[in-house]
Protein backbone atom coordinates (compact mmCIF):
# COMPACT_ATOMS: atom_id res chain seq x y z
CA UNK A 1 0.00 0.00 0.00
CA UNK A 2 1.39 3.71 -0.75
CA UNK A 3 1.73 6.21 1.58
CA UNK A 4 -0.14 9.08 1.76
CA UNK A 5 0.71 11.94 -0.54
CA UNK A 6 1.18 14.65 2.28
CA UNK A 7 3.65 12.13 3.31
CA UNK A 8 5.16 11.61 -0.10
CA UNK A 9 7.41 14.70 -0.24
CA UNK A 10 8.89 14.40 2.72
CA UNK A 11 10.56 10.56 1.73
CA UNK A 12 11.28 12.56 -1.80
CA UNK A 13 15.34 11.48 -2.43
CA UNK A 14 15.96 15.16 -3.37
CA UNK A 15 14.43 16.41 -0.03
CA UNK A 16 16.25 13.46 2.16
CA UNK A 17 19.59 14.51 -0.01
CA UNK A 18 19.45 18.11 1.33
CA UNK A 19 18.45 17.05 4.66
CA UNK A 20 21.68 15.07 4.45
CA UNK A 21 23.74 17.98 3.23
CA UNK A 22 22.25 20.45 5.30
CA UNK A 23 22.84 18.68 8.81
CA UNK A 24 26.36 17.27 7.43
CA UNK A 25 27.25 20.92 7.03
CA UNK A 26 26.67 21.68 10.63
CA UNK A 27 28.35 18.53 11.77
CA UNK A 28 31.36 19.19 9.19
CA UNK A 29 31.86 23.13 10.94
CA UNK A 30 31.33 21.86 14.86
CA UNK A 31 33.50 18.84 14.67
CA UNK A 32 36.09 20.64 12.60
CA UNK A 33 35.53 22.94 15.83
CA UNK A 34 36.04 20.93 17.93
CA UNK A 35 39.57 19.60 16.42
CA UNK A 36 40.94 22.74 16.90
CA UNK A 37 39.96 23.28 19.88
CA UNK A 38 41.30 19.75 21.21
CA UNK A 39 44.40 21.18 19.47
CA UNK A 40 44.51 24.34 20.99
CA UNK A 41 43.50 23.97 24.45
CA UNK A 42 46.17 23.04 27.13
CA UNK A 43 45.66 21.65 30.52
CA UNK A 44 46.59 19.02 32.11
CA UNK A 45 43.43 17.89 33.29
CA UNK A 46 42.52 16.84 29.86
CA UNK A 47 46.06 15.73 29.12
CA UNK A 48 45.29 12.38 29.01
CA UNK A 49 42.66 12.13 26.81
CA UNK A 50 43.10 14.74 24.78
CA UNK A 51 44.77 12.38 22.09
CA UNK A 52 41.90 9.77 22.22
CA UNK A 53 39.34 12.82 21.81
CA UNK A 54 41.36 13.95 18.79
CA UNK A 55 41.14 10.60 17.33
CA UNK A 56 37.41 10.26 17.77
CA UNK A 57 36.53 13.59 16.12
CA UNK A 58 39.13 13.33 13.10
CA UNK A 59 37.30 9.74 12.86
CA UNK A 60 33.69 11.74 12.84
CA UNK A 61 34.75 14.20 10.95
CA UNK A 62 35.38 11.40 8.42
CA UNK A 63 32.52 9.59 9.02
CA UNK A 64 30.14 12.04 8.37
CA UNK A 65 31.94 13.62 5.31
CA UNK A 66 31.50 9.89 3.82
CA UNK A 67 27.48 9.73 5.33
CA UNK A 68 26.46 12.84 3.98
CA UNK A 69 28.21 14.28 1.10
CA UNK A 70 29.91 11.04 -1.04
CA UNK A 71 27.12 8.03 -0.19
CA UNK A 72 23.87 9.99 0.97
CA UNK A 73 22.26 6.49 0.92
CA UNK A 74 18.68 6.29 0.68
CA UNK A 75 17.44 2.85 2.25
CA UNK A 76 14.86 0.61 1.13
CA UNK A 77 14.81 -1.45 4.27
CA UNK A 78 13.73 -4.26 4.94
CA UNK A 79 15.62 -4.94 1.51
CA UNK A 80 19.42 -4.20 1.01
CA UNK A 81 18.31 -2.23 -2.09
CA UNK A 82 20.15 1.56 -2.07
CA UNK A 83 19.74 4.42 -3.72
CA UNK A 84 23.17 5.96 -3.55
CA UNK A 85 22.36 10.00 -4.09
CA UNK A 86 25.96 10.95 -3.08
CA UNK A 87 29.27 12.47 -5.04
CA UNK A 88 30.92 8.52 -4.95
CA UNK A 89 27.75 7.56 -7.51
CA UNK A 90 27.88 10.52 -9.74
CA UNK A 91 31.75 10.31 -9.89
CA UNK A 92 30.86 6.21 -10.93
CA UNK A 93 32.73 4.90 -7.98
CA UNK A 94 31.75 0.94 -7.92
CA UNK A 95 28.99 0.56 -5.90
CA UNK A 96 29.90 -2.30 -3.53
CA UNK A 97 33.48 -0.25 -2.77
CA UNK A 98 30.89 2.29 -1.46
CA UNK A 99 29.49 0.14 0.85
CA UNK A 100 32.15 -1.73 2.05
CA UNK A 101 34.44 1.83 2.78
CA UNK A 102 31.47 3.51 4.47
CA UNK A 103 30.97 0.55 6.65
CA UNK A 104 34.67 0.10 7.75
CA UNK A 105 34.75 4.09 8.17
CA UNK A 106 31.92 4.00 10.60
CA UNK A 107 33.18 1.24 12.36
CA UNK A 108 36.21 2.70 12.66
CA UNK A 109 34.15 5.63 14.86
CA UNK A 110 32.88 2.73 16.96
CA UNK A 111 36.30 1.62 17.69
CA UNK A 112 37.58 5.05 18.81
CA UNK A 113 34.35 4.96 21.36
CA UNK A 114 35.80 1.89 22.69
CA UNK A 115 39.79 3.52 23.03
CA UNK A 116 37.89 6.19 24.83
CA UNK A 117 36.91 4.31 27.28
CA UNK A 118 40.07 2.09 27.27
CA UNK A 119 41.98 5.23 27.84
CA UNK A 120 40.26 5.56 31.16
CA UNK A 121 40.74 2.02 32.17
CA UNK A 122 44.15 2.65 31.76
CA UNK A 123 43.91 5.75 34.31
CA UNK A 124 43.25 4.31 37.27
CA UNK A 125 46.28 3.06 38.71
CA UNK A 126 44.80 0.26 40.90
CA UNK A 127 43.98 -2.01 37.79
CA UNK A 128 46.42 -4.85 37.09
CA UNK A 129 44.45 -5.84 33.88
CA UNK A 130 44.86 -3.69 31.26
CA UNK A 131 46.93 -2.68 27.62
CA UNK A 132 49.97 -1.11 29.62
CA UNK A 133 52.50 -0.60 27.13
CA UNK A 134 51.63 0.73 23.40
CA UNK A 135 52.40 -2.29 21.73
CA UNK A 136 50.19 -4.18 23.30
CA UNK A 137 47.71 -1.00 22.16
CA UNK A 138 48.77 -1.13 18.54
CA UNK A 139 48.02 -5.03 18.86
CA UNK A 140 44.65 -4.33 19.92
CA UNK A 141 43.71 -1.72 17.73
CA UNK A 142 45.54 -3.44 14.95
CA UNK A 143 42.74 -6.54 15.32
CA UNK A 144 39.79 -4.67 15.99
CA UNK A 145 40.61 -3.08 12.52
CA UNK A 146 40.99 -6.35 10.54
CA UNK A 147 37.74 -7.84 12.47
CA UNK A 148 36.17 -4.41 11.17
CA UNK A 149 37.74 -5.20 7.48
CA UNK A 150 36.59 -8.89 7.70
CA UNK A 151 33.40 -8.96 9.11
CA UNK A 152 31.28 -7.11 6.08
CA UNK A 153 33.35 -8.87 3.43
CA UNK A 154 30.75 -11.70 2.99
CA UNK A 155 28.00 -10.06 1.26
CA UNK A 156 31.01 -7.69 -0.68
CA UNK A 157 31.45 -11.04 -2.67
CA UNK A 158 27.53 -12.00 -2.87
CA UNK A 159 27.24 -10.91 -6.84
CA UNK A 160 23.49 -10.65 -8.04
CA UNK A 161 21.44 -9.05 -10.78
CA UNK A 162 20.65 -5.56 -10.69
CA UNK A 163 17.21 -5.66 -12.28
CA UNK A 164 16.00 -9.45 -11.22
CA UNK A 165 16.88 -8.68 -7.46
CA UNK A 166 14.49 -5.70 -8.03
CA UNK A 167 11.53 -7.48 -9.13
CA UNK A 168 12.28 -10.30 -6.54
CA UNK A 169 12.03 -7.36 -3.86
CA UNK A 170 9.04 -5.96 -5.30
CA UNK A 171 7.49 -9.80 -4.98
CA UNK A 172 8.60 -10.79 -1.19
CA UNK A 173 9.72 -7.13 0.41
CA UNK A 174 8.16 -3.59 -0.38
CA UNK A 175 4.73 -3.28 -2.41
CA UNK A 176 5.22 0.74 -3.59
CA UNK A 177 8.29 1.89 -3.24
CA UNK A 178 9.32 5.62 -4.27
CA UNK A 179 10.35 5.64 -8.02
CA UNK A 180 13.89 6.04 -7.28
CA UNK A 181 13.34 2.69 -6.68
CA UNK A 182 13.85 1.56 -10.35
CA UNK A 183 16.66 4.16 -11.86
CA UNK A 184 20.11 2.83 -11.88
CA UNK A 185 20.82 4.78 -9.13
CA UNK A 186 19.47 2.31 -6.68
CA UNK A 187 21.71 -0.78 -5.85
CA UNK A 188 20.91 -4.49 -4.60
CA UNK A 189 24.01 -5.27 -2.37
CA UNK A 190 22.37 -8.96 -1.74
CA UNK A 191 18.94 -10.37 -2.10
CA UNK A 192 20.32 -12.80 1.35
CA UNK A 193 19.20 -9.46 3.57
CA UNK A 194 20.43 -11.25 6.97
CA UNK A 195 23.65 -11.77 6.33
CA UNK A 196 24.58 -7.88 6.47
CA UNK A 197 21.98 -7.98 9.51
CA UNK A 198 24.20 -10.78 11.27
CA UNK A 199 27.39 -8.74 10.18
CA UNK A 200 26.07 -5.59 11.60
CA UNK A 201 24.77 -7.84 14.90
CA UNK A 202 27.99 -9.30 15.62
CA UNK A 203 29.96 -5.97 15.00
CA UNK A 204 27.61 -4.16 17.49
CA UNK A 205 28.41 -7.62 19.83
CA UNK A 206 32.22 -7.04 19.59
CA UNK A 207 32.18 -3.15 20.14
CA UNK A 208 29.64 -3.11 22.69
CA UNK A 209 31.60 -5.86 24.96
CA UNK A 210 34.34 -4.42 25.02
CA UNK A 211 33.13 -0.59 26.19
CA UNK A 212 31.33 -2.32 28.63
CA UNK A 213 34.02 -4.48 29.94
CA UNK A 214 36.33 -1.34 30.62
CA UNK A 215 33.55 0.78 31.58
CA UNK A 216 32.41 -1.73 34.25
CA UNK A 217 36.23 -2.96 35.13
CA UNK A 218 36.65 0.95 35.83
CA UNK A 219 33.41 1.92 37.95
CA UNK A 220 34.06 -1.01 40.23
CA UNK A 221 37.62 0.20 40.36
CA UNK A 222 36.65 3.78 41.05
CA UNK A 223 33.65 3.00 43.33
CA UNK A 224 34.14 -0.44 45.47
CA UNK A 225 38.23 -0.79 45.74
CA UNK A 226 39.55 0.28 48.93
CA UNK A 227 43.18 0.38 47.55
CA UNK A 228 45.13 2.95 49.18
CA UNK A 229 47.21 3.80 45.83
CA UNK A 230 44.81 5.85 44.54
CA UNK A 231 43.77 9.15 46.68
CA UNK A 232 40.55 10.08 47.64
CA UNK A 233 40.73 13.45 45.75
CA UNK A 234 41.98 11.72 42.49
CA UNK A 235 39.01 9.06 42.91
CA UNK A 236 36.19 12.13 42.57
CA UNK A 237 38.09 13.49 39.96
CA UNK A 238 38.17 10.23 38.02
CA UNK A 239 34.80 9.16 38.70
CA UNK A 240 33.28 12.56 37.86
CA UNK A 241 35.61 12.72 34.68
CA UNK A 242 33.88 9.28 33.80
CA UNK A 243 30.50 10.50 34.26
CA UNK A 244 31.07 13.31 31.48
CA UNK A 245 32.55 10.68 29.19
CA UNK A 246 29.51 8.13 29.65
CA UNK A 247 26.78 10.62 28.78
CA UNK A 248 28.85 12.60 25.66
CA UNK A 249 29.57 9.08 24.48
CA UNK A 250 25.68 8.04 25.44
CA UNK A 251 23.32 10.52 24.46
CA UNK A 252 24.66 11.01 20.61
CA UNK A 253 24.99 7.00 20.67
CA UNK A 254 21.12 6.83 20.82
CA UNK A 255 21.36 8.53 17.38
CA UNK A 256 23.12 5.62 16.23
CA UNK A 257 21.94 2.64 18.36
CA UNK A 258 18.03 3.33 17.78
CA UNK A 259 18.63 3.53 13.14
CA UNK A 260 20.68 0.21 14.11
CA UNK A 261 18.24 -1.59 16.17
CA UNK A 262 15.72 0.06 13.84
CA UNK A 263 16.63 -1.59 10.59
CA UNK A 264 17.65 -4.75 12.60
CA UNK A 265 14.35 -5.14 13.82
CA UNK A 266 12.84 -4.30 10.49
CA UNK A 267 14.88 -6.93 8.38
CA UNK A 268 13.92 -9.94 10.96
CA UNK A 269 10.56 -8.69 10.67
CA UNK A 270 9.95 -8.52 7.31
CA UNK A 271 8.69 -4.87 7.73
CA UNK A 272 8.70 -1.89 5.28
CA UNK A 273 8.64 1.75 6.22
CA UNK A 274 9.52 3.92 3.44
CA UNK A 275 9.69 7.00 5.13
CA UNK A 276 10.91 5.48 8.62
CA UNK A 277 13.78 3.93 6.14
CA UNK A 278 14.86 7.41 5.07
CA UNK A 279 14.58 8.73 8.65
CA UNK A 280 17.12 5.91 10.09
CA UNK A 281 20.07 7.44 7.69
CA UNK A 282 19.31 10.86 8.34
CA UNK A 283 19.42 10.45 11.92
CA UNK A 284 22.39 8.29 11.79
CA UNK A 285 24.29 12.03 10.36
CA UNK A 286 23.79 13.57 13.58
CA UNK A 287 26.09 11.76 15.98
CA UNK A 288 28.83 13.83 15.38
CA UNK A 289 27.21 17.08 16.01
CA UNK A 290 25.14 15.79 19.53
CA UNK A 291 28.75 14.67 20.32
CA UNK A 292 30.70 17.76 19.56
CA UNK A 293 28.10 20.04 21.40
CA UNK A 294 28.21 17.46 24.89
CA UNK A 295 32.16 17.91 24.43
CA UNK A 296 31.98 21.60 24.69
CA UNK A 297 28.84 21.64 27.11
CA UNK A 298 30.21 19.19 29.90
CA UNK A 299 33.76 20.22 30.26
CA UNK A 300 34.93 23.07 31.67
CA UNK A 301 38.12 23.73 30.46
CA UNK A 302 36.24 23.31 26.52
CA UNK A 303 33.36 25.38 27.73
CA UNK A 304 35.45 28.25 29.07
CA UNK A 305 37.93 28.25 25.96
CA UNK A 306 34.33 28.41 23.62
CA UNK A 307 32.55 31.21 25.76
CA UNK A 308 36.00 33.64 25.81
CA UNK A 309 36.20 32.67 21.88
CA UNK A 310 32.07 33.47 21.17
CA UNK A 311 32.02 36.74 23.46
CA UNK A 312 36.32 37.30 23.92
CA UNK A 313 36.59 37.76 27.04
CA UNK A 314 37.46 35.20 30.35
CA UNK A 315 40.92 35.55 32.22
CA UNK A 316 44.39 36.52 30.46
CA UNK A 317 45.02 32.87 30.37
CA UNK A 318 42.28 32.00 28.51
CA UNK A 319 42.28 35.22 26.06
CA UNK A 320 46.17 34.44 25.49
CA UNK A 321 45.32 30.82 24.04
CA UNK A 322 42.35 32.24 21.98
CA UNK A 323 44.72 35.67 20.60
CA UNK A 324 46.95 32.92 19.15
CA UNK A 325 44.67 30.52 17.84
CA UNK A 326 43.26 33.30 15.90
Amino acid sequence: MCPPRFLQSFENPNYIRSLHMAFGTISLLLTSFTIFMICKVKNRRIRGVKYVLLQHQIFALFTNFMLCFLLCPYFFIPSVAIGSLGFLEILGVNFKAQCYFGQVIFDSLAICIVAIFENRHSAVTTIKFKLHTKSARRIWYAVNYIVAFAIFSPYIFDDCDNDEAKLEILKTAIGCPNEIFFSSITHVLTLRVRIPAFSMCFCLLIIGSQSLFFLLHTVFHLLYSNDQKISENTRKLQQKFLRTICIQIAVPFLSVGLPLLIVTCAVFMNFHNQLLSAYCCVLLGAYPSIFSILLILLHPVYRDFTRNLVFCRGDKKVMIIVANSL
